[in-house]
């Protein structure tokens, strides 16, 4: 039996204020955002950046309640956009508000800074399984379904009989039936990685030189040069700007992050936007997409490479530590080993999977023993 359970909607707020702007192709309600964006905010009050850009690609921008509380609509925003495509836009906006986004149940854009989705309506579902007197699983499913969870979310099961009962939203009860397929037919799988097709060509030179003196002139200096969108990242911001400024001459655009760097400004590309940020900004928190959204579930198979399951646990330790150790911390990240199958499953971007299947080609290349010392850095 069924039964449908609905959670109150969150109220979100909009703002009124709609900056200068410039809008390239158009969209209709309820279908899939095709606009490209050009738009200018510069120490901009955020209700007002994010109303327009929501305006403008055609997406619904609603910070969630934890944003409000804060009072993200009073905080300032700089970021120049230029021919931005919606995911472009939804980069920036949550780079330059040091937030994720995510994508509710209805296809809105939510900016929130913790660790659990936007829930949609909860439905009840009873799952049958061959995981039958394995209560260990329990923790784990819970572990990697955590974003889905709370609130009326929750997750119970019977081991005797292998069922499981779920109160979830759609998009949880997906994710809690791909866990259990993959616990019960472990076939080794991985997310292939590919290159940004939004980043642009790093070989062509630069539209023109800079010498900037202020933040929000180096983030409008550099999208013009680049012409690609450009973020900056709030605690950047809020920093001593070089007081000898930032001059940059015209060069290859794919040696301007490394220019940056030079001149202690950390630079990435990411969906086709330069994001610019501290030096301590970690990798793992440029992509501004929530962790469990953007994750995808890797099995590999290290079985033949270990001689007990404690190697499988010693394995996973290590990984932790040395490969990506800051992924591990995200919401809906984790890796594990399962004995019964002799394989780890890795609940990671495609980075980071490609990073895992490294290391433990490294382990096959070596062995146990010198391949963990390798990760590492003790190998002699």
């Amino acid at each position: 039996m069924r039964t449908l359970r609905r959670t109150p909607a969150w109220a979100w707020a909009s703002a009124r204020c709609v900056a200068a702007l410039l809008l390239v192709g158009g969209t209709v309600a309820g279908e899939p955002a095709t606009s490209r964006v050009t738009y200018n905010a510069f120490d901009q009050e955020a209700a007002a950046m994010i109303a327009a850009l929501g305006t403008l690609s055609g997406e619904r921008y609603q910070p969630d309640v934890e944003l409000l509380v804060a009072g993200i609509n009073r905080t300032q925003a700089t970021l120049c956009l230029i021919d931005a495509r919606p995911d472009a836009c939804r980069q920036a906006v949550a780079f330059a508000l040091d937030c994720w986004w995510a994508r509710d149940a209805e296809g809105g854009i939510v900016l929130l800074t913790g660790d659990r989705l936007p829930q949609g309506p909860m439905e009840v579902r009873t799952l049958t399984s061959t995981l039958r007197r394995q209560p260990q699983i329990q923790p784990l499913i819970e572990r990697l379904l955590a974003p889905w969870l709370g609130g009326p979310a929750g997750v119970s099961y019977l081991p005797s009989e292998g069922l499981w009962s779920a109160t979830l939203d759609s998009e949880g009860h997906r994710r809690l039936v791909e866990l259990l397929s993959l616990y019960e037919r472990p076939t080794a799988q991985a997310v292939s990685r590919v290159a940004d097709p939004a980043t642009p060509d790093p070989r062509r030179l630069t539209a023109r030189d800079l010498s900037a003196r202020s933040w929000p002139a180096l983030v409008e200096g550099l999208a013009q040069a680049v012409q690609a969108p450009v973020a900056l990242s709030p605690r950047l911001r809020l920093r001593v700007f070089p007081p000898a400024g930032v001059p940059l001459p015209r060069q290859l655009t794919g040696q301007v992050a490394d220019a940056l760097r030079a001149l202690g400004i950390a630079a990435f590309w990411c969906q086709g936007v330069l994001c610019l940020g501290e030096p301590s900004l970690p990798k793992e928190r440029i992509e501004r997409q929530h962790p469990a959204q953007r994750r995808s579930l890797g099995i590999i198979p290290i079985g033949h490479l270990l001689g007990s399951a404690i190697d499988g646990d010693l394995v996973v330790a290590t990984l932790r530590r040395q490969v990506a150790a800051r992924w591990w911390e995200m919401p809906g990240a984790g890796i594990e080993f399962l004995p019964e199958s002799g394989v780890l499953l890795v609940a990671a971007d495609a980075d980071v999977q490609q990073a895992v299947l490294d290391a433990v080609a490294a382990i096959d290349a070596l062995g146990l023993e010198l391949g963990l010392q390798t990760i590492a850095g003790g190998a002699r």
